[in-house]
């Protein structure tokens, strides 16, 4: 199975151990791949506000999207834009 899952646009909240750093606005594209439909997310965050993105490259961090979901990923690039990855949450409607 493979195909698109769904596109997200927002402004979102950053974690770092549990405590709130700052804010960034992100575009996030979720495709599904792979015998079992895994779903697999490319994103872009640009800072909003003061966030010293620089300091969080390659560091774990959460991201809470608009609609609850929190998003554990590590930020892997940095060209005005940050790319992150890491394992998908399921959107709300899968999540008692």
């Amino acid at each position: 199975m493979s195909g698109w899952a769904e596109d997200l646009e927002g402004a979102g909240k950053i974690l770092q151990d549990g405590v709130e750093i700052g804010e960034v606005f992100y575009t996030i594209r979720v495709y599904l791949a792979g015998p079992r439909g895994e779903p697999y997310p490319f994103a872009k965050f640009r800072q909003r506000g003061y966030l010293a993105l620089y300091d969080l490259l390659d560091k774990p961090v959460t991201l809470v999207l608009e609609d609850g979901r929190r998003w554990d990923c590590r930020l892997t690039s940095l060209d005005g834009t940050v790319a992150a990855a890491g394992a998908w949450p399921s959107p709300a409607a899968d999540n008692p």
